[in-house]
């Protein structure tokens, strides 16, 4: 985060706290994936199409992005290398 007028510090959170720390996994889970899994679930049924599955984490926001890139014909090492926190490719 960056103060208006300021700079960008790239060490800062993507999804930071309104002090600029880092959000914990629960308040991940909750504020920043939940908003988004209900925002698309309103949509989705708003098309009279089937909502997404009840339960989305991060994780399996994570390894679902992984899936696709490698369906999509990504290379598995760089799949690996964005897939860096866990060291190892893995289809969901």
């Amino acid at each position: 985060m960056h103060p208006k007028g300021g700079t960008h510090d790239p060490d800062s959170y993507v999804f930071a706290t309104r002090t600029g720390r880092g959000q914990s996994a629960d308040n991940r889970s909750t504020r920043v994936v939940g908003a988004g899994v209900k925002l698309a679930s309103e949509q989705l049924v708003a098309q009279d199409a089937a909502p997404p599955p009840e339960r989305i984490t991060p994780h399996s926001l994570r390894r679902t992005f992984a899936s696709v890139l490698y369906a999509l014909g990504e290379d598995p090492g760089v799949v690996m290398e964005w897939e860096s926190s866990t060291g190892r490719w893995v289809p969901a």
